[in-house]
């Protein structure tokens, strides 16, 4: 073990598995026993960034004083203060609160608390009208981000909470609010470059713009157009020209500049159209000259700066008022109380030595309150790697750290084993880090004195043969889509062959687990689809996932507290009798209520006795009582994911004693009085904390997912890398720290924050996001270096080779080709460093199974309980399936099956959209065409942009023409779609799903299936007999007051139907 010293500053540099806890340990060990004078086991100040890391350092320094025979020294280390660096900021605010003018009852705000209490802050702000009148002169457009949309008012929103999340990282006061502003604003004009005169641009601009309309005064396209993409460029192009015919706009508006940069000059055969357009084009690309958007920009950064100094200071005064602290209080408070030398000796005199890990997460005002401590002259040992420096988003900034090593102050250490990852995979670590790093990274030598039976780099090969990122009009396999589905498919076959690992905690060789297994990807929502697939492969995924408010159990909780509260509350009754509750569908509850003008049902009535037998009791005993009376501890033990659901109801529970117990100043600040149900209800609607929370610690039977950030200092036998192909190039607007110098000595004094907004000339952008870019390659090399660390045997990685070439230049796969030279071939993987034979890997190519390939169609699922049977445990029984899933035998003769032309066909081939969202949208025609003739306008306004008009046309024609044919063909009185399905199988499975169209006749029924599938000739009998079975499983398991007469498919391409009678 490498030998530190005692002495005033120790800094350690500790790669990925190199043992730095147990460094830790082990030198604090030693100094207790000896020097026992100098440093006592319960006066050391220990501080790392969480609980578990925290409470594992306590542990092992204890144990390691037990295993050393120190009795004493053991049992008073559970005194010292080894936390978070939270935790021992609000040791400070608390030991000097009378002094330092707060109140000693301080209560810290949620995470929702603090967002509503900034907003409120924000909102009344005198400048925030001035940035109001101009949001989209200022770049604030509403806009989608995935399925959520945030309206311009948003985004500006967010950015100032941005602001002043980062301002809080260095401790931003009023009076320094000019000194940022100034130093942004001269870093800017630094970037941005001398401009040129903006009377000469304009007046350039101007002309250049007669001239071309006074030789081309009409629009164009008539001339020169001749299709729908001409025509339309042609037109904004005159648009464009007209409007910069006034001056005043061409002297403001850069959206207008920018526009005629890029006029159309494709097969526009008039060089004298040509000349004049590119002389327009010239001048308009000089914006990058133009002084407007600069000074533009500084006032848009120079009011967002000072409205978010302004608001924290209301939003900090706000707090002070209701005796209020949040989390960054913690350490901000704490650090100005220190600011007093005599308050400052006093709580250092506390202390022999001061412990620092994870130092390069540290941000500057974190660094600002332990440097505070360590020029006290406490004994320091600082811990970190540079290379596990990601949580830039944060505020950390690695370069405090960096400052550190090679301090002729310091005595700096460098670890230089592994005792994590095996010695075949440590080979690739070491080279990969080499050349990512180069003479910065020490090669680890490996220590783990473990065999693995497991090849270290498995590639899932996905080549340019056989897929393409979404497949489309190529006959590959889309990437986007399957890549989960592969990759599950892999891990079932990881587990089912039993391959044997090395478990550490038993020291012996074992088949491998779920849990061995991680899957680390670079969003929720990618990570949200893994899941999502493995389940799908009968495997159980365990993720931290969002959800908790809309999950069944609390939103029944929800309503029911609802309709407690207000027995008015019509809609809260509905909700409740609709439920699996209830049982009763919607639309006989939506009769009950026209009926009689009230909704009757036992649930209600047991929500009515209980209004009065609770106003007595606490609020969360309410809810307790409420919970029992509707028996939701058996309900949710009967759900089809019980230990999710009984959690989320605990949790609950909980945030409810948690609203009891928040004081009635800091609920008045939020705009809450009162603590009623109302009120809950209010502040549980508030709240922004829908994370679900895990109901077991650790699965042993399921895989784990996590983020690259979040599997920062964990480890696991096998670990799954998403995301490689992943761009993470810099974009505007981005906030991040600057420094006016060099020195890292006080960091609050010469630190500024760095806002780039957006630019709308490209030249502009490409300037200022150059400015970015160096910070953004070391973060993409440091999370490269975090995930490729986190596995102690074996390395997976889907690997879409038909990307190489073409990946991006800000993608960790660019990183692994370019700078690793990282090659993969058909037998293994070559590296700069790593010659072909000298390195153990395997290339396996990407394969679907048939079964990720035939996935049964997504049907609606309505509302029922799961059955619960006690069945063998080798039969895995699905607790909810959909009718294509249950096989039927029954006897088909294929001479009994009818196939008949009954309309004209439907050309689907030029549609652009996927087979699943055809298929809905062909229903939703079907649907309003024969049943619901008042959707028919709105549904046709919405599908103009998915299906031209002439494939409308052609299913309007078709559906009329079915219609006919079901009158002549069945004698058909009435046509429902969409029925629903909801059964039990004998097995205990509920069956939910719909059928496509009900066709009601005097006798009895047809089920129709509509299929949009292409099929030939044959293909209306054998798919007809590939379908049957799910078709007898929607007989079987639907309840009419008539019999089921037939079945058939409606081949809606084709204007065909196969169907038989049903033989009973």
């Amino acid at each position: 073990m490498l030998e530190i010293k005692f002495k005033n500053l120790n800094v350690i540099s500790a790669g990925a598995g190199s043992g730095k806890t147990y460094t830790v340990q082990q030198t604090l060990s030693n100094w207790l026993e000896a020097y026992p004078d100098k440093i006592r086991p319960d006066k050391i100040l220990a501080v790392t960034f969480t609980k578990m890391a925290a409470s594992e350092m306590q542990s092992r320094i204890r144990a390691a004083l037990l295993s050393s025979g120190n009795i004493d020294a053991a049992k008073k280390v559970t005194s010292s203060q080894i936390s978070t660096i939270h935790s021992f900021g609000q040791k400070i605010i608390q030991s000097f609160a009378y002094e330092s003018g707060m109140s000693p009852k301080v209560r810290q705000l949620s995470e929702a608390e603090e967002k509503i209490l900034l907003q409120l802050s924000l909102s009344g702000h005198r400048e925030i009208n001035s940035i109001l009148q101009k949001l989209e002169a200022f770049g604030y457009k509403g806009k989608y981000n995935g399925s959520e949309y945030s309206t311009a008012l948003d985004q500006l929103q967010s950015r100032v909470l941005g602001l002043i999340n980062s301002l809080r990282t260095i401790g931003a006061t009023e009076d320094k609010a000019n000194q940022y502003i100034a130093q942004l604003s001269k870093e800017i004009q630094l970037i941005y470059g001398r401009p040129l005169e903006a009377s000469t641009l304009n007046s350039d601009l101007h002309n250049a713009v007669k001239n071309m309309l006074s030789s081309y005064p009409d629009n164009i396209k008539d001339v020169f157009g001749g299709n729908a993409t001409a025509d339309k460029a042609l037109t904004a192009n005159y648009k464009a020209l007209k409007k910069a015919l006034d001056l005043n706009n061409i002297a403001k508006d850069w959206d207008l500049w920018k526009s005629l940069q890029t006029l159309r000059l494709t097969s526009i055969k008039d060089n004298n159209y040509t000349l004049l357009a590119q002389a327009v084009m010239d001048v308009a690309n000089k914006l990058y000259l133009h002084p407007g958007p600069l000074d533009e920009a500084i006032s848009h950064i120079k009011i967002l700066l000072q409205i978010s100094i302004d608001t924290l200071h209301n939003y900090n005064e706000a707090k002070r008022e209701n005796a209020l602290i949040d989390f960054s209080d913690m350490v901000h408070l704490a650090n100005s109380i220190m600011d007093d030398g005599a308050w400052l000796k006093e709580m250092a005199e506390t202390y022999d030595c001061l412990v620092i890990d994870e130092f390069q997460d540290t941000n500057p005002i974190q660094f600002a309150l332990l440097w505070k401590f360590k020029q006290t002259g406490l004994k320091t040992l600082i811990v970190g790697d540079l290379k596990q420096s990601i949580m830039g988003f944060q505020g950390a900034d690695a370069s405090l750290f960096e400052s550190l090593i090679g301090n002729e102050n310091a005595a700096n250490h460098q670890l230089k084993h592994n005792w994590r990852s095996t010695p075949k995979l440590m080979k690739f670590i070491n080279a990969m880090g080499t050349n990512l790093y180069g003479d910065k990274y020490t090669s680890l030598t490996p220590m783990a004195n473990y065999d693995s039976s497991i090849t270290p780099i498995q590639i899932i090969d996905f080549d340019d043969d056989n897929w393409s990122a979404n497949g489309t009009n190529s006959g590959k396999k889309s990437f986007t889509q399957n890549q989960s589905a592969v990759i599950s498919e892999h891990i079932k076959n990881l587990i089912s062959s039993k391959t044997i690992i090395y478990d550490k905690n038993t020291k012996q060789k074992r088949a491998i687990q779920a849990s061995d297994i991680a899957i680390l990807g670079q969003s929720h929502i990618a990570l949200g689809k893994m899941a999502s697939s493995l389940r799908e492969s009968g495997l159980e995924a365990q993720i931290k996932q969002d959800g908790w408010f809309s999950s069944r159990i609390v939103q029944i909780g929800f309503y029911a507290l609802s309709y407690l509260a207000n027995p008015l509350d019509k809609h809260a009754a509905l909700y409740m009798i609709i439920t699996e509750l209830g049982d009763v569908t919607l639309q006989d509850a939506l009769d009950m209520y026209l009926r009689d003008k009230k909704f009757s049902h036992p649930l209600i009535e047991t929500l009515d006795n209980l209004r009065e037998q609770i106003t007595t009791l606490t609020l969360s005993r309410q809810l307790i009582t409420m919970i029992e009376a509707l028996d939701l501890w058996n309900y949710v033990m009967e759900h089809v994911d019980s230990s999710q659901q009984r959690a989320n109801l605990l949790k609950l529970i909980y945030v409810c004693s948690e609203f009891e117990s928040l004081q009635f100043e800091s609920l008045n600040a939020l705009g809450i009085y009162g603590r009623n149900i109302n009120s809950f209800l209010t502040w549980l609607s508030m709240s922004d904390n829908d994370a679900q929370p895990q109901p077991k610690s650790i699965n042993t039977q399921a895989v784990q997912l996590l983020t690259w950030h979040a599997s920062k200092g964990l480890e696991w036998p096998v670990v799954v890398v998403l995301g490689l192909d992943s761009d993470k190039a810099p974009r505007l607007p981005n906030i991040s720290l600057g420094y006016t110098d060099e020195s890292r000595n006080d960091p609050l004094k010469n630190t500024y924050i760095k806002f780039f907004t957006e630019f709308n000339d490209d030249n502009t952008q490409e300037a200022f996001i150059a400015n970015l870019e160096q910070s953004a390659h070391s973060t993409i090399e440091n999370l490269l270096y975090v995930v490729m660390t986190r596995a102690r045997e074996q390395l997976i990685l889907p690997w879409p080779s038909f990307k190489e070439g073409k990946v991006e230049k800000f993608s960790f796969m660019h990183k692994l080709i370019t700078k690793c030279k990282m090659k993969v071939g058909a037998s293994g993987i070559t590296m700069n460093g790593l010659t072909e034979g000298s390195f153990e890997a395997s290339v396996v190519p990407a394969i679907m199974s048939d079964a990720s390939n035939d996935k049964p169609n997504q049907v609606p699922i309505n509302y029922g309980r799961v059955a619960i049977k006690q069945l063998a445990e080798t039969v895995k029984i699905s607790a909810q399936i959909s009718p294509s899933n249950v096989q039927e035998e029954s006897l088909l003769d294929k001479y009994d099956i009818s196939i008949k032309k009954y309309g004209s066909k439907v050309d689907l081939s030029k549609i652009k959209i996927s087979a699943s969202d055809l298929g809905t949208l062909l229903h939703h025609c079907y649907h309003a065409l024969l049943v619901d003739k008042d959707m028919q306008e709105r549904l046709f306004s919405s599908l103009a942009t998915k299906l031209s008009s002439d494939v409308l046309e052609e299913v309007k024609t078709q559906v009329s023409e079915f219609e006919n044919y079901t009158k002549d063909e069945f004698s058909m009185k009435n046509i429902k779609c969409e029925v629903p399905i909801l059964s039990k199988t004998e097995e205990g499975s509920v069956v939910s799903g719909s059928i496509d169209l009900l066709i009601e006749t005097e006798h009895g029924y047809w089920i129709i299936d509509h299929k949009s599938d292409r099929v030939d000739e044959d293909g209306f009998l054998s798919q007809f007999i590939h379908h049957y079975p799910q078709l007898m499983s929607y007989v079987k398991f639907t309840k009419l007051d008539k019999p089921i007469l037939g079945i058939g498919i409606n081949w809606i391409r084709y204007g065909m139907i196969s169907a038989t009678k049903i033989i009973k």
